[in-house]
This record gives structure tokens, sequence and C-alpha cells, in this order.
């Protein structure tokens, strides 16, 4: 049974626009940050906002999966609001809302992204694509 405040989280989460989302995203956390993929993680109090950019190189496309390892044991338990965004034109300034996100898959202990499915749809592994993942999940602490 879901709480009122997670009810309240679900709501506030689905009326963020992406400008919000960057927003959050600079008042601190966790996180770490690479040329090509970055984690960052914000705590909301109840929950924790996480985004997870993916840069869509030839390296990155060479394997027809990109495992991010996501530690989330309550997979069973409890769910994960997910969304997904891409950016192909003007790198990180610009998102819009992911055409085809099916194939993503949420695991106890990863998240697997179908880099080969995505470039059969037409999406570039130039470097000039971008995917971005951004996730709710309850803080069970």
């Amino acid at each position: 049974m879901m709480t009122k405040r997670w009810i309240f989280l679900l709501a506030l989460f689905s009326m963020l626009s992406l400008s919000s989302l960057a927003l959050a995203q600079k008042g601190g956390g966790a996180g770490f940050k690479y040329d090509d993929f970055s984690i960052s993680k914000k705590d909301m109090g109840q929950s924790h906002l996480y985004t997870i950019d993916l840069r869509i190189t030839d390296k990155i496309a060479s394997e027809a999966d990109f495992i991010v390892d996501f530690d989330y044991d309550h997979i069973r338990r409890v769910g994960i609001i997910m969304q997904a965004y891409y950016s192909n034109l003007l790198g990180k300034s610009q998102w819009l809302q992911f055409p085809f996100p099916n194939g993503i898959f949420i695991m106890p202990s990863n998240l697997l992204l179908p880099i080969a499915d995505w470039l059969k749809h037409g999406m570039k592994s130039d470097g000039s694509w971008w995917v971005r993942i951004v996730m709710l999940v309850p803080n069970n602490d």
C-alpha cells in the first residue's frame, strides 16, 4: 500500500520538467563522471533521484548491451519510477523523451541498456548521441 508521502513523490516526479531535473542535480549529492558516462545521486528525503548519462560512442556500441552496476536489492518489494531521454543535436543542453525505451532492464544489482537495439532504431555511435536515464528510487534505510 502506498503512503501519502510516496504518492506525493510520484506526483512531484511526474510534474518535474527537464530543467527542474537539471537544477536538482546541481545541489550536490554523490556520483561520478567520466567523459562518456556519469551517475549522480541526489537525496530527496524519502527517496533518491539518480541521473545516468551515457554518450553512445563506437566503443560503447561495440557491445550489444551496456550494464550499469546499480545496487537495488529492494526491487522485489519496492518499485522505481524511471524516465529515459535522448539528445543528439545540442549535447546535454536539450533532452527529448526516449521513443523506444523497450529492453531497458532493472535488476537487483544492475541496469541493462540495450545499445544494439537502439542502433537498429537509428541511433548513431559517433559520439553525438546521449542517453539519460532518470530514476526516482525510494529510500529504504
